[in-house]
């Protein structure tokens, strides 16, 4: 007979199920916790008498019952979805209850997602991105250290030489393997009636060499382009220009363009990826520099008060940016004595002379904005059809790259530098 009086076993594989139980999804948790109580109770009654198992049948049991483990895991993932739809729908009629705090939450998360987004691709096109040349990392761009002695024309946005300048450079220079100057434009090709503008690069016989950009049809220009006094210089047309005006025909070199009214030979089309030196902007036509007499019909090369071309040159192996900047320095008073104008200001006489030249990385090209607006407290600058606000205090402007000191008239006239 059974002794009535006996004490409750203490069963730990059952105890076990109920805790595992606990990480089951709800929904699911008696059915589960059920059916394993059940599994164990059954294999437990087998054993027949609770006296007559040993020690070797209950860790079997046990055991069993540890298996609930991977169980329970198996079906986390069911818990997970359970309460995140639970969350979902709670989310949800908590936005539609409060309506006016919704709306201001989704503008608010639109706002910043958008600013975001376009200070990122901001800043992936003028730091992450480099130009899709050779060993971009070994190109540096040669420029003043400030504009204060620079008087004149300015055609760019960003610091610019004169050919004058340009040309002793060239002539002195000791620390780049290739160098090279460009300067942008536009013309128009219309022969007659309404004028259809094109985007132009000058450009120096090194240019295409030195950044190493092969042509897709025909040639680039060398040096033997880009002479003084070229009556018939060739032109390098873009990859995108050869597209969409000549529908990609291989029959396009030797062809002419009407550039400013004046016919000029086709020697070559760009490849494709190659865009020119401005980040976000690309050009149609390369022509030398020589050229600019011809077709702008105004004599650049010889004025030393118009500041239009960009210098950049690939340094010699073993060389760095910070020992081409002393190289630089060391030429600098030769080159403003030499390209001193004879009709320059001679109030600005000496600033021009104690100009000195430095030498920044020039891997990822140059950043070219353009001015949309102003205003008292800032300017809006447009780059790639973007919009960036650029804050302008009373008596500095703040840079892209590094500070440079400017006039009040043309703090809102050259975005370049962000002071650090």
């Amino acid at each position: 007979m059974t002794n009535l009086h006996q004490k409750p076993r203490f069963r730990f594989w059952l105890w076990l199920i109920r805790i595992v139980g606990v990480i089951v999804p709800r929904r699911m948790r008696a059915d589960w916790q059920h059916e394993w109580e059940a599994e164990l109770q059954h294999r437990e009654q087998l054993l027949a008498d609770w006296d007559r198992l040993n020690w070797t049948n209950k860790f079997n049991l046990f055991r069993r019952s540890t298996s609930a483990f991977w169980d329970a895991f198996w079906l986390q993932p069911k818990r997970l979805e359970d309460e995140m739809f639970q969350d979902l729908h709670f989310g949800v009629r908590m936005l539609f209850k409060n309506k006016g705090f919704t709306a201001v939450a989704i503008l608010s998360l639109a706002l910043g997602i958008g600013a975001n987004t376009a200070i990122f691709q901001l800043i992936d096109a003028v730091r992450l991105r480099t130009l899709p040349v050779k060993a971009p990392n070994e190109l540096a761009e040669v420029r003043l250290n400030n504009m204060k002695g620079a008087r004149g024309g300015f055609a760019r946005s960003y610091p610019t030489v004169t050919n004058p300048v340009w040309e002793q450079i060239r002539d002195k220079q000791q620390g780049f393997s290739g160098i090279f100057a460009w300067g942008a434009d536009t013309a128009n090709l219309a022969p007659g009636g309404e004028e259809r503008p094109a985007r132009m690069l000058y450009v120096s016989g090194d240019f295409f060499n030195t950044l190493g950009v092969p042509p897709a049809l025909g040639r680039v220009l060398t040096t033997a382009d880009d002479y003084r006094g070229c009556a018939t210089p060739g032109v390098v047309i873009s990859n995108g220009f050869w597209q969409s005006e000549y529908g990609r025909d291989t029959n396009v070199i030797g062809r002419k363009i009407t550039v400013n009214d004046r016919p000029l030979e086709i020697v070559g089309v760009a490849r494709s990826n190659f865009f020119g030196m401005e980040v976000g902007k690309s050009f149609d036509l390369a022509l030398p520099i020589c050229a600019v007499s011809l077709v702008r019909g105004n004599d650049r090369l010889l004025s030393g008060t118009m500041w239009w071309l960009t210098i950049t040159g690939r340094l010699k192996p073993g060389w760095s940016i910070d020992q081409a900047t002393s190289q630089m320095q060391s030429i600098s008073p030769s080159v403003f004595e030499a390209a001193l104008p004879a009709n320059y200001p001679p109030a600005s006489v000496n600033d021009f002379l104690a100009s000195r030249l430095i030498a920044v990385p020039a891997g990822a090209g140059v950043l070219s904005c353009v001015k949309s607006t102003s205003s008292r407290s800032g300017c809006y600058w447009r780059l790639r059809d973007r919009f960036c606000w650029l804050r302008v205090p009373t008596s500095r402007i703040y840079y892209w790259l590094e500070p440079a000191r400017v006039s009040a008239s043309l703090r809102c006239d050259m975005l370049w530098e962000l002071r650090a």
